[in-house]
């Protein structure tokens, strides 16, 4: 099970890349994207917080990359890309997937 500073990681880890990816479409094609950053305060005791910290950064992780997918699929930027449930890896691979597409533009 990750613990706190892997999903922290792993959301200042998600917030660059789709940045990336956002500066890219906005320089090439001058399009706005909606900001799909995780904005979450993480908590510095282990309390009731804590674990909603965990909860919430997971559901953002997975509605936020399924965002950014679509705004970009509406755009016919790349093909499909849906993440369902959390998981790091799973997550990581479709960001992958859309900066490999974005890149070749």
């Amino acid at each position: 099970m990750e613990d706190l500073e892997e999903i922290s990681d792993h959301v200042d880890e998600f917030n660059q890349r789709t940045q990336q990816v956002i500066d890219k479409v906005n320089s090439v094609f001058s399009l706005t994207l909606n900001d799909v950053s995780i904005k979450l305060d993480k908590p510095k005791f282990y309390n009731s917080y804590y674990r909603q910290y965990l909860t919430d950064a997971k559901r953002e992780l997975v509605k936020s990359v399924n965002s950014l997918s679509s705004q970009l699929q509406r755009l016919n930027l790349i093909p499909p890309v849906q993440v369902y449930t959390y998981n790091w890896s799973t997550i990581d691979e479709a960001l992958t997937k859309i900066e490999n597409k974005i890149n070749q533009y």
